[in-house]
């Protein structure tokens, strides 16, 4: 099991992506490939998005 994180300014867990949209596509994919994944709110305005992979 290898596990990965990522922490970055950001508070929304976004709205998703348009067809066109060059960006707002990473938590759907964390989702579909992640066996586990969540957020860790840090201090203002952090955020951590982690998760295991298989």
């Amino acid at each position: 099991m290898r596990r990965a994180a990522a922490t970055a300014p950001g508070a929304g867990a976004g709205a998703g992506a348009e067809p066109d949209d060059e960006s707002g596509r990473g938590l759907a994919l964390v989702a579909a490939f992640a066996d586990r994944w969540g957020t860790e709110v840090g201090p203002e305005p952090r955020k951590t998005v982690w998760a295991e992979l298989g």
